[in-house]
């Protein structure tokens, strides 16, 4: 969806891609990925939610992550959300919910230390 568009510098970036990208980075729960962009005064901010599988430590995740979608998309990720498991809602029709995990994420309901990389 256009509104879901991320915008870093000018280059449009569709979260769907990002999260294809990030579902086969070994450790993470394949379908339970949302990025999306957080505005602030000095710009755009990357952030992307994962629930982990369990079988990476969360440092390691996070630097994978973020290797994955630079490499991809040239694109540095501002913050990987570690989350725990259930934590990123899905539709009736299985797709994520995007716009509701954003605000939870704006709401602050992951700023447990360690959860956030």
């Amino acid at each position: 969806r256009l509104k879901d568009v991320i915008i870093v510098h000018g280059l449009k970036y569709h979260p769907q891609d990002l999260e294809w990208a990030v579902d086969d980075v070994n450790g993470v729960r394949r379908g339970r990925v949302v990025a999306f962009a957080i505005e602030t005064d000095s710009g755009s901010r990357v952030v992307i939610v994962v629930e982990p599988s369990g079988t990476t430590a969360g440092d390691l995740l996070a630097e994978a992550i973020r290797k994955r979608v630079s490499d991809l998309f040239g694109l540095y990720v501002d913050e990987v959300a570690i989350v725990p498991s259930g934590t990123v809602g899905r539709t009736t029709s299985g797709k994520v919910q995007r716009a509701a995990t954003k605000e939870r994420y704006e709401r602050g309901e992951w700023s447990t230390e360690g959860m956030r990389a």
